[in-house]
Parts: structure tokens; C-alpha cells; sequence
């Protein structure tokens, strides 16, 4: 189907995802996110945010920006300030994955896979590389007709937004969250485009887009910094999390001195150890909560069994590095509990705890 947008319904949309992305930015981000998008140069913009967002309208108008190009300053924004969505990682199954797709043919087959199951809407995608893996914007914009309104409505919303990362040659790949109808419709339209046969959840979340990349895609026994190091390379605005590590082994204070005797050195040596082991000794991923349920049977009496459903959520600004200081600290249980040692080697911060059939 094609669908003849009028100038007016693109130019309403374009002037809406400008002051959308200038009101979400500080006049810091906001610099950066218009070097980034590279369609404006920084000395046409002078003013208070009103102002640049006037003067940016003005621009798209006179130069004839299409809602392609608008697009793209969505994403180059998404990109630096991609901590402001949550994230959800899947993997692609399937003996016939494909998953060195040309990115421009996964754009195209993705938005033509949309566009067929929504027949109502028009359907935008964007794609930029960015810190090593490739990003897609895709909006949904319907064009329903409003009652008493001849015209179809092409206001922009950002929650029609969805952004999806995928990685070269991984069957994993990330999206933002987003409304269920269209979470699932980019799923599917995923699965068709790499000819796999399902996808599947890997429980793994967050906001940290780097520390997810690079818990879901390691291949060693401790996950490294990669994806990270190469986000603070090329973000301008990504927080350099743990440079300097201000808490660190209070058990390092006697080990230094000769003529002090720490009567408890080999067992704090000893957790060290085993939290390195589990949770790496470099920075740790940023998680910020781990998810359990439990649907379990427990005794109350000799005859009297009950069954017990609960789900226990810890949750701070990165619980990786909280549980590693509760353990340096001797307050949680040694050895380890497999649902707190398994989170790097799984891969995955929600678990399901069941009664073994």
C-alpha cells in the first residue's frame, strides 16, 4: 500500500520530533546530539532552547527535510542517551539464521515487514553504526483518520518509537521497550528478515546498554569491557562508571603492612578470590536489578505441604558491584548461591525458581 503524505501532515511531524528531542536534551547534549546528526551546523543555532528549536524547524522547512532525516536526529540522540530507555536482549534461533545481513537490506526488509502488518500506519526506519553494533530506529505513525477530521493524523508520538541493536555475526540483539503491539510486531518482523525460526528471551535487562552488550556477548569465563570502552569513546556523554573504584578491599589495608597481623587475611583473601572469579575483577557490568521468582512448595507440618509463589527484586544503581562490597564485607553466605554466582556466567538477571519435577 502507498500512502501519499501532504507537506503540511510531514511538516507537523518533523516540527514535532525537533521540539521533542530539543526538549529532552540539556544545552549540553543538545550540542552533541546536533554534531552527531550532522545536518546543522552549530553556528546557524545561538539562543535559549526555544530559540534553537525555532531556529531548527525553520531549517528542516527551508531545506526540505524529509521525515527520514528527522528520523535520524531521533536516533543520533537515542544513541547518547540511550541509558534513558530500557533494554531487553533476545537471540535470534534457527539452523538458517542470517547474521551478517547487509544492514541497509535489514533495514529495508525490516520496515517492508511492518509496513505489511500494519496497513494503517507508515512505517520510518533508520540505521546508524554506533560504538560497535548496529542501531535502527523504526516509528509506526498511523494514518487514521480522526472523526470530523478530512485529514489523516501524522502528529508526532514518541512512543511509536522502537530501537533495536544488533551485534555482527551475533544472533543476539537488543530492543527498547515499547508498547506490546509494536514490540511484538518488531519481533516478528526480525525473526522473518534473518530467516530464523523463533526468538527467544534471554532475561537479561537494564539501562545500560554497553554493560548488556558486553554481559550477552562474552566469550570468556568473566565478561570484559569492550562494548563500553568503546561507547566512552565515542559518547561524549557516557559516564566513565567505575574509573576509580572509591570503595575498594578494606582487607588491602593490613596485607600491605608487614608488622600488622590480620587474624582474618585468609578469609578475606579468600572471598575476594571467589568474587573475582564470579563477577570479574575488572568494573562490573551496571545492572540495575536482579529479578527472582519463586514458585515453590514448602513444609508447614509433617502433613500439611503449601505452595508459595513470590518474586524478590534487588535493585540499586549497579547490584553487581553492591553484592561484590556485601561480600568483601562478609555479609553474604560462602560459598556463593548459585542464583547470585550464575548472573555474569548465565548471562541473565531474571530467574525462575521452581521445585525440581
Amino acid at each position: 500500500m502507498v500512502v501519499f503524505l501532504c507537506s503540511n501532515m510531514s511538516e507537523n511531524y518533523i516540527n514535532g520530533l525537533i521540539k521533542a528531542v530539543v526538549t529532552r536534551c540539556t544545552a549540553d547534549s543538545l550540542r552533541e546530539v546536533l554534531k552527531r546528526w550532522g545536518r546543522v551546523g552549530l553556528t546557524q543555532l545561538s539562543g535559549n532552547k526555544a530559540k534553537v528549536c525555532a531556529d531548527l524547524q525553520n531549517i528542516a522547512k527551508r531545506e526540505q527535510f524529509t521525515m527520514e532525516i528527522a528520523g535520524d536526529l531521533e536516533l543520533a540522540y537515542m544513541q547518547l542517551n540511550s541509558s534513558k530507555k530500557f533494554w531487553k536482549v533476545f537471540q535470534l534461533k534457527g539452523a538458517n539464521v542470517k547474521h551478517d545481513l547487509d544492514p541497509r537490506s535489514l533495514r529495508l526488509k525490516l520496515v517492508r515487514s511492518l509496513q505489511l502488518k500494519k496497513m494503517d500506519c507508515v512505517v520510518d526506519g533508520n540505521m546508524r553504526m554506533f560504538a560497535g553494533a548496529l542501531w535502527f530506529r523504526l516509528h509506526l505513525h498511523s494514518t487514521r483518520r480522526k472523526r470530523g477530521n478530512k485529514q489523516a493524523t501524522q502528529a508526532y508520538n514518541h512512543s511509536n518509537s522502537v530501537f533495536l541493536i544488533t551485534f555482527p555475526g551475533s544472533p543476539k540483539f537488543m530492543i527498547s521497550r515499547a508498547g506490546v503491539q509494536i514490540c511484538r510486531l518488531v519481533l516478528q518482523a526480525i525473526t522473518e528478515a534473518t530467516g530464523a525460526e523463533r526468538v527467544v528471551d534471554t532475561n537479561l535487562t537494564g539501562h545500560h546498554v554497553a554493560s548488556l552488550a558486553d554481559l550477552a556477548l562474552h566469550s570468556q569465563p568473566q565478561p570484559d569491557d569492550k562494548f563500553r570502552k568503546m561507547e566512552e569513546r565515542e559518547n561524549p556523554l557516557a559516564v566513565k562508571i567505575n574509573k576509580k573504584r572509591k570503595c575498594t578491599d578494606q582487607s588491602s589495608s593490613f596485607e600491605d603492612i608487614s608488622f600488622v597481623v590480620d587474624d582474618t587475611r585468609h578469609l578475606k583473601r579468600q572471598r575476594k578470590e571467589v568474587l573475582s572469579k564470579v563477577y570479574g575483577s575488572g568494573p562490573h557490568p551496571v545492572l540495575e536489578k536482579l529479578e527472582y521468582k519463586f514458585d515453590v512448595s514448602h513444609n508447614i507440618s509433617k502433613d500439611n505441604q503449601a505452595h508459595c509463589r513470590a518474586m524478590v527484586e534487588i535493585k540499586g544503581k549497579n547490584v553487581l558491584e553492591g553484592l561484590s562490597k556485601l561480600g568483601r564485607e562478609g555479609f553474604i553466605k560462602f560459598p556463593l548461591p548459585k542464583h547470585l554466582a550464575s548472573v555474569v556466567s548465565l548471562s541473565q538477571n531474571s530467574f525462575s525458581i521452581k521445585d525440581k519435577t
